[in-house]
């Protein structure tokens, strides 16, 4: 399930995707627009909303109001775990990068 943070992030995403600015998506958003502040917080997953909100703002991003819950597949974090001295471990690492960008 999308956490608010995750909605509001959507929400952004969305709005960019559109070529809208938050000030330019709110003026859309007739016959009430909301506040530029408050569209922020919704963005930043710190403002309750209701499902009518997120309905007005998807139909002005001409979007369906699902789009917003779309999570991506969280994958496992995989770990290697190297034996070795550390400075051994750094030096590789930092050779390791040398090399690469002198490519």
């Amino acid at each position: 399930m999308a956490t608010k943070i995750e909605i509001g992030l959507n929400v952004k995403n969305m709005r960019k995707k559109a070529g809208l600015k938050q000030k330019e998506l709110v003026r859309k958003m007739n016959p009430n627009p909301i506040s530029v502040n408050t569209l922020s917080r919704i963005e930043t997953g710190r403002s309750n909303y209701s499902i009518d909100l997120l309905y007005r703002i998807a139909e002005v991003l001409n979007c369906d109001v699902s789009d917003f819950w779309q999570v991506e597949e969280k994958r496992p974090v995989k770990f290697t775990i190297v034996e070795g001295a550390p400075e051994d471990l750094i030096k590789k690492i930092v050779t390791e990068e040398i090399s690469k960008r002198c490519k």
